[in-house]
């Protein structure tokens, strides 16, 4: 127990100084920050870093995000980070991004949000790439996903 104390302790002590530097806007990490981050042992015993990291996503979901920044956003290598994603949730960033992406967007969509205001706003390259990844996780496209919203509304 004092050493799962010990971890989440200085992995609390990480996210504040990362906060600090973002407050700062502090580009580089010195090298009192690259010890501590080399020194934490990355072992997650009951799983609250994977729920962070999925928090994080949920409420950056608009951003663009990507495994580096996520990683440096919780002091990980992206290499691990994607390994151990994967292992404790079954799927990839890339895939959970995506997944939180769909939801954002089927709330943009009952909302009444016009494709093109949804694909960017969740940073999608054109309102094709968006109307496609949408079709290939929900299996129809955003117009047909309105349209059939519409209709359990009204029967």
């Amino acid at each position: 127990a004092a050493h799962t104390m010990f971890y989440l302790i200085t992995y609390e002590i990480l996210i504040c100084v990362q906060n600090l530097f973002d407050f700062l806007h502090v580009e580089q990490r010195t090298e009192v920050m690259e010890k501590l981050v080399v020194t934490f042992d990355m072992r997650d015993t009951n799983g609250m870093r994977i729920s962070q990291i999925k928090d994080y996503i949920s409420e950056h979901v608009d951003e663009k995000l990507d495994l580096a920044t996520i990683a440096d956003r919780f002091f990980i290598s992206k290499y691990y980070l994607s390994h151990y994603f994967k292992k404790e949730t079954g799927f990839s960033i890339m895939q959970y991004i995506a997944m939180q992406k769909m939801i954002r967007a089927k709330q943009m969509l009952r909302q009444g949000c016009s494709i093109q205001s949804i694909a960017m706003t969740l940073n999608y390259n054109s309102d094709s790439h968006f109307i496609s990844t949408f079709q290939k996780h929900v299996g129809k496209t955003p117009r047909k996903y309105v349209h059939e919203l519409h209709q359990s509304k009204n029967q």
